[in-house]
This record gives structure tokens, C-alpha cells and sequence, in this order.
């Protein structure tokens, strides 16, 4: 069978540069579960599942993609909310389109791969297994946080407790199903510290098979596919490493030959393990490891190139192995992402499931109607500028120390003071000439991580901003800040020790001196005294995710407040008391904005991560699902202020921002360019972090940070024997670069094909020039490489790339998703 094509894509890719990581980044995008579809050869599908990120306010993904992993897209409809342990195929799939994803949030199925779902159970579920003849036999078994064993012979309409080991005094983690169940009615049980339990009985009755061993937590256990020949099954644990059984079960033992890590989070087979005997294992640091003995013994199948984060012990989470006719595709999730290997290849390459085009927030002028200014904070690329009302885009980084922008603000009196702030992990930064250049304020002295920003609406007179910042560890500077003066000095206000995501000022601060803030730690608090003491919410004390006030509060008091989860609450007695909104009981709200009009129109509009653009009327009363707008993930809206005339609204979706002018009815993409620059990092303010977004061969430099850079730096080389390579999903793609009289000549090419050379050298030196650029390619995974040619004492220089989707299906013809 033919192998697909995005496995020649990464193949060249791998063997030209040595399979250097692309695309990664050092936000927190863990992955907490991948799956492969059975009939993967054909239709291509993978689902993966995040942990919280921080892209958008501790939101859980899921994630689809139906061309390899080439691109994903989140998964609309599904109403869970947090994390997800195991997402499970029907044996079926390509005839039943059956898939279950289940975890804290409870368990969830569709019928129409991903389409619409339905809620099977609420409980939190640590593990769940299908049975091998599920589609005849329609069974199911699931492990939950309460430690019952629960299973269904209805596909999980209705759940049947089972027996539970005895004795045990710990945490059930894993089952599994024999893959001859149907004669033999084995499962196998994972424990957190009794070791592993055997039911012959379809879990009538347990017995512990690992008697005399003194497990640490079993994390995954495995059949083998010809246990009714071969009696093995396998099981990782985080201590002992990987353990083994060749007689059904009854004893097992280790096999950690060739391991440097003997914490086994996770058992992989091959698809074709019963002509292979290949199987491979995550390691909680060491990476990944690969047995073609059955376990027997064990060697490297590499690391991914990439700093590991110090917020967990645990790296390497998951792996699926996709059969593809011919060697298999690996698919691992990390806690620093998504990866993927073709078979043979020791190196890992990045999967960017959240590029730099996601707007994590946007920001109408105050002045729009005159100036036409729209600014949108990006996942990376930094400041996104449009002074035509988003008919053209430029990027205005100059100044700016990090590309992972996140909250926006402009002051009030934006018209005259032309002042505008941008937060990113290094604390607030601010502009004084309407963005052109930015400068990073005081702050705190540490990288603050500002989630949330608000500015006085009293600022003209006042210079006050209110900054919400949580560290990763939480710490000392987690908590609510204030500056009286514009940011250049900050002080900690009452709310202290804990995170805080989002900030609601009055509009009429200047004399009720009213503010809300939402804490994901410990709750909603509001303030009396322009910041100073803050009072946690009665019946709010939940982990909250955002708040918003109304524009009339002075008269109408009304505040909305979403939770982490699911749900929307407003009050309209300033906070004394909460109604959960109609219809949002099942929605997961990422920004919430109210209309301009409000007072008039009665309009709250909620962007969501899983059902689109939601449209509240009559107060929060009545719930419309904005199906024009043919995106399910809207993470940052804007709105005219003068709305009531306008009609004017933007919004952030995975693929990019749309505007309307009629009211939300319909939505034109805006096509703007997403930027990647020389290094995507956090951890390291000047370091480059492991692996570049950019590839570099040879001899490149990374000089010391330069105002005349976007966002900070550019990469330098002198060497004509050097390569950068830029790998992009899209339909365009732009080379920005420095121009000047020691600058040189460089040869381009686009997916190996020449563009020709391309003369930097200009008179007089010119920064942030667009050098190259190409529209109008296939919607599709592309390359772009840049080769010097020196002469005597010249450089070339790479400042930024961006790219566009502007054709690709996602933006310009994907239909509204339905059921939403």
C-alpha cells in the first residue's frame, strides 16, 4: 500500500536536517492522551487529547486531525472540560464511526467520528476498555476515581458495578481486556500500589497475580494480540519499569534490559506485533524505548529536542503506533507536545497543534469609528496590528521581549495619549505611539505571567492598571497588582497567593471604585475600594476562569462570571447573588463580552472552545449558537465600541480572526499572516530554547537583543555553507529580513523547488524588511529554506517569517458545524 504523504514530507525532512523538531515552543501545551484510528491507513485519523494550556485560560482540548496529524483542529460538541486519561476506537470504527473519550470530566461517545457526542457518565474516569467483539457484543469496562469497576453491555448506556479486588487499599488505575474475550473473559488490573489483579470471570471475582512483588503504580497494561496462543501481556509501572507475563497472567516478572529508566508510563504494541514483536514504552524522562523481542530487551528509540519542563516529574505520557500498510507512524504525547516518528528513525518531530496564529485576546479601539485600530495578541508572533478595521495586517513587535502576547488594553484615551499595553510572561508592556514601539515596565523584577490586565476606564485622570499574574510554581507574585502611574511602578493589592485569570473594572471606577476578579485557584472576588481589600463571592468560591462587567453596571449591576469548567452565571445585584444562564450548563466560555449597547440590545456574547460564537439575549434569557461563523473554537472576541451603528465584531478562532459587519449574521475571514520568529521561548528571556521554530544549519549567531528586531532579536551568519529551513502549514509565506550595505545574497527555495537569490544589500541599513513573499501555493505542509551567498565581510539575517492559511478549507469553505 502507499505510504501518505506527509510520511515523505517528515521522511525528507528528517533525513535532510537530521529531524531537528519544528514548530515547538515552551508554553504549556501537554498532551494527556492520543489515539490512532484502526483503520488509519485509509482515513488518516488521530485524536489527541491536552492537559490544561496556557493559550487560553486552563482550557482542555480535544484535538482531531484526518490527514496524519499534518493538522488539527479542536473538536466541537463535546461537552467536557477537563482532562482526558484514554480515548478508545470502536474495533469497528470504519463502519460504526464509534469513539470514546474518557477522563476526569466523565465518559463521552460519538457515532459520527467526532461530529456530535453524547454524555455516558459523569463520574471521573481513571481508565476504560472495549471489548474486542464490541460490535456484536457491545461491551465496555471503565475504572473510576472513586475506585469502582463499572461495566455496560449496552455501549455504555447503563453501567453495572462489579466486584473490586480484595484486599486492596489503593487507587485503581488501568483495564484490559483480553483480546479473546469473548471465550476467555479475562481482564487485567493495574493498581497504585497492590500490583495487578486477573479476572477470568468478567469481573465477577479478582485475584492478585502479583503476589511477593512490592509494585510502585501500575500506569498501563497490554494484551498481547495472540494471548490465546502466546498467554503474554504486558504492564508498565513508574519504579519497576516493564513487566511481563508468559503464562496468562498467573506470575509475572520484569524484563528492563537495555532501560536507563525505569519509570514506565506507557505500553505501546505494534500494529503488527504478531509478525514483528515490536512494542514500544514511555519513560518518565529518558524518552522512548522499543523492543522487537517482545520485551525481551529494550534499546533507545530517542528523546524529543526539547527543554523539559520543570512543572512535572513525568515526560513522556503517551504513544500510538498507526499502521500504514508498510513500517508504522508514531504519534507521542508529551507534556512539552505532540510528536510524531516514522519507524526506524530514532529523532521526534514536533507537531504545532498550537501555532502562532491563535488570538488569545483582541481589542477594538475606542476610537474606532475615526481610526479604524484593531490589535490582536497572539500565541507567539506577538502584536497583531490593523488600522483598516482588519482588512490589512502588520505585526508591531519592536520593543517587545516575548512573542507570547496575551491580554491587551488601550487606554481610554487611545485618540490623544496614544497609549496601548500588551502583557507577556516577562510582565506588562506598554506603547506610547500607538504601537509602534513598546517598551517592557517595571514590574515586578520576575517573570510575572500577567493571565489577566485591565485598564481605569477613569485612566486619563488616574494612570491606573490592574494586572493579574500567576507564576507557574504559584509563589510570591502570584496574585492581583496594581499601578497608579501607568505601569512604571507596581504595588500587591489584598488579593494574594493566588492565581488570577481574569479582571472586570466598573465603568464607573472613578467613583463606586468597584472591580471583579476571577481566581482558577480559589474563586471570584470583588473589590469596594479601587483594589485595595478584595472579599471572596458567596456561592463563587469555585475555580474561576473569567468575569465581565456590564457597560451600564451603575444602573443595571449586572456581572457575569464563568467557571474553569462548564457553565455561565450572571448576577444583577452587583455579586450578591447568581443565576447559572440558560443553556450554558454544558458550554466552556473563553471570553466573555458584553455589547457596547447593552443597556439597549440586552446582548452578552461568549466565544467557546467547543461550540463556537454564543450569542446571549434578553439578559443572558435566551442562548443562540452563531452557526454562520464556521469555526467552533473562538477564543478572544472584539467589538465596536460603536456597535449599536456598526454592527462590527471580531473574533479569534484556531484558524485565524473573522469579522462581521451585520451583527454577528455573517463573517468574512480577514486573512491576516501569523509570524513566526528566529525562537519561540519563555523559559529563557535571551537563551534559545530546544527545538528552534526555525531549523538552522551551520553557523547562525543570535546577537544581543535589538530594538530595530521583532521581538528582540534576529539570527545572524557569516558562513555561506549555512541553511535555514522553514517548515509551515499554508497557502503563503514571507521572509522578513535586515537590509544593508554589509548584508548579502541568499538563494531561496520553496518545497526544494528554486525562487532564485535574493539581494539584501541596500545602501543605507532598513530593519523588518519583507524581503520574499509568495502567495497562492496549495493549502498544504510546505518548506521554505534560505541559503547564504557571501561575499567578504557579509551576513545575512532572518528577523521573522509569516505565513497564511488564507485558502486553506478550514477558513474559506468549511461549513457550519452542526449541533452546536
Amino acid at each position: 500500500m502507499n505510504l501518505p504523504l506527509q510520511f515523505y514530507f517528515r521522511t525528507a525532512i528528517c533525513l535532510i536536517f537530521a529531524c531537528r523538531a519544528l514548530l515547538a515552543h515552551d508554553p504549556h501545551d501537554p498532551i494527556s492522551a492520543i489515539a490512532v484510528s484502526p483503520n488509519f491507513a485509509q482515513d488518516q485519523t488521530v485524536f489527541a487529547a491536552t492537559e490544561a494550556l496556557t493559550v487560553k485560560n486552563g482550557a482542555y482540548v480535544l484535538l482531531k486531525s484526518t490527514d496524519g496529524g499534518l493538522d488539527f483542529s479542536p473538536v466541537p460538541n463535546i461537552q467536557n472540560c477537563d482532562m482526558v486519561r484514554q480515548i478508545v476506537f470502536s474495533p469497528a470504527y470504519s463502519q460504526d464511526q464509534t469513539l470514546y473519550v474518557a477522563g476526569h470530566g466523565g465518559m463521552f461517545k460519538t457515532t459520527d467520528q467526532g461530529a456530535t457526542w453524547t454524555v455516558l457518565s459523569q463520574n471521573a474516569i481513571r481508565s476504560l476498555a472495549l471489548s474486542p467483539n464490541f460490535v456484536n457484543d457491545h461491551t465496555l469496562f471503565l475504572v473510576t476515581d472513586q475506585n469502582a469497576i463499572l461495566q455496560s453491555t449496552n455501549g455504555g448506556k447503563t453501567l453495572v458495578p462489579l466486584s473490586r479486588p480484595a484486599p486492596h487499599g489503593s487507587t485503581l488505575n488501568v483495564i484490559a481486556v483480553s483480546p479473546n474475550y469473548t471465550v476467555d473473559k479475562t481482564l487485567l488490573l493495574g493498581s497504585d500500589k497492590d500490583g495487578i489483579f486477573e479476572s477470568t470471570d468478567a469481573g465477577a471475582s479478582w485475584v492478585l497475580v502479583t503476589a511477593g512483588l512490592t509494585l510502585p503504580p501500575v500506569e498501563s497494561v497490554v494484551f498481547s494480540p495472540g494471548f490465546s496462543t502466546d498467554h503474554s501481556a504486558f504492564a508498565g509501572t513508574l519504579g519497576q519499569g516493564f513487566l511481563k507475563t508468559t503464562n496468562g497472567g498467573t506470575t509475572w516478572a520484569a524484563s528492563n534490559s537495555g532501560l536507563t529508566d525505569l519509570n514506565v508510563s506507557y505500553v505501546a504494541l505494534s500494529p503488527t506485533f504478531l509478525q514483528d514483536s515490536t512494542l514500544w514504552i514511555t519513560s518518565a524522562v529518558d524518552g522512548v524505548f522499543q523492543s522487537s523481542s517482545a520485551g525481551a530487551s529494550w534499546s533507545s528509540a530517542g528523546t524529543a529536542s526539547r527543554k523539559l519542563s520543570g512543572l512535572t516529574n513525568v515526560h513522556y505520557i503517551a504513544l500510538a503506533a498507526a499502521g500504514t500498510g508498510s513500517a508504522p507512524m508514531l504519534y507521542l504525547g508529551m507534556f512539552e507536545g505532540l510528536w510524531t516518528s516514522t519507524h526506524g528513525l530514532p529523532a521526534w518531530d514536533y507537531i504545532d497543534n498550537f501555532p502562532t496564529r491563535l488570538a488569545r485576546d483582541i481589542d477594538v479601539s475606542p476610537n474606532f469609528t475615526q481610526d479604524h485600530t484593531v490589535f490582536a495578541n497572539t500565541y507567539g508572533g506577538g502584536n497583531l496590528w490593523s488600522t483598516d478595521g482588519g482588512i490589512t495586517w502588520t505585526f508591531q513587535n519592536i520593543g517587545m521581549v516575548q512573542g507570547y502576547t496575551d491580554s491587551t488594553g488601550f487606554s481610554p484615551n487611545y485618540a490623544v495619549d496614544k497609549t496601548v499595553f500588551s502583557s507577556d510572561p516577562m510582565g506588562i508592556q506598554k506603547s506610547t505611539d500607538r504601537g509602534a514601539t513598546w517598551q517592557l515596565t517595571k514590574g515586578l523584577g520576575v517573570m510575572d505571567y500577567p493571565r489577566a490586565m485591565a485598564v481605569s476606564p477613569n485612566f486619563a485622570n488616574d494612570s491606573t492598571i490592574l494586572m493579574g499574574c500567576k507564576k507557574p510554581s504559584g509563589g510570591a507574585y502570584s496574585g492581583l497588582f496594581i499601578s497608579p502611574d501607568a505601569g512604571d511602578t507596581w504595588q500587591q493589592t489584598g488579593l494574594t497567593g493566588t492565581g488570577v485569570f481574569s479582571i472586570a473594572m466598573s465603568p464607573t471606577w472613578a467613583t463606586d471604585r468597584t472591580a471583579f476578579a476571577a481566581s482558577p485557584d480559589t474563586g471570584l472576588y470583588k473589590s469596594t475600594d479601587g483594589a485595595v481589600t478584595w472579599t471572596s463571592v458567596a456561592g463563587m468560591t469555585q475555580k474561576m476562569a473569567l468575569t465581565a462587567i456590564s457597560p451600564n453596571f451603575a444602573n443595571d449591576k449586572t456581572v457575569v462570571a464563568a467557571p474553569m469548567n462548564l457553565g455561565l452565571y450572571s448576577s444583577t445585584d452587583g455579586g450578591t447573588t447568581w443565576t447559572l444562564l440558560p443553556g450554558t450548563a454544558f458550554i466552556r466560555p473563553m471570553v466573555i463580552r458584553f455589547s457596547p449597547n447593552y443597556a439597549v440590545d440586552q446582548t452578552i456574547w461568549v466565544g467557546t472552545m467547543q461550540k463556537g460564537l454564543v450569542k446571549l439575549t434578553k439578559g443572558g434569557d435566551t442562548i443562540n449558537y452563531v452557526t454562520s461563523l464556521p469555526q467552533t473554537w473562538v477564543g478572544s472576541i472584539g467589538i465596536s465600541p460603536n456597535f449599536a451603528n456598526d454592527q462590527t465584531i471580531f473574533t479569534g478562532t484556531y484558524w485565524g480572526i473573522f469579522k462581521s459587519t451585520d451583527g454577528g449574521s455573517t463573517w468574512t475571514y480577514t486573512a491576516e499572516p501569523a509570524r513566526v520568529e528566529e525562537f519561540r521561548e519563555v523559559a529563557s528571556r535571551y537563551a534559545p530554547q530546544n527545538p528552534p521554530t526555525i531549523v538552522y544549519n551551520g553557523n547562525w549567531s543570535f546577537p544581543n537583543p535589538s530594538l530595530t528586531a521583532s521581538t528582540n532579536e534576529y539570527a545572524l551568519t557569516s558562513d555561506s555553507r549555512a541553511k535555514a529551513v522553514f517548515n509551515f502549514y499554508g497557502t503563503g509565506v514571507r521572509w522578513i529580513s535586515w537590509t544593508g550595505p554589509n548584508q548579502g545574497q541568499a538563494a531561496i527555495a520553496l518545497d526544494g523547488v528554486s525562487e532564485g537569490t535574493i539581494t539584501l544589500t541596500a545602501p543605507t541599513d532598513q530593519y523588518q524588511q519583507n524581503v520574499w513573499e509568495q502567495h497562492g501555493i496549495a493549502c498544504g505542509p510546505h518548506q521554505f529554506s534560505v541559503t547564504p551567498k557571501l561575499g567578504p565581510g557579509q551576513t545575512i539575517s532572518i528577523d521573522a517569517f509569516d505565513y497564511w492559511v488564507d485558502t486553506c478549507p478550514q477558513v474559506s469553505g468549511s461549513p457550519a458545524l452542526k449541533n452546536r
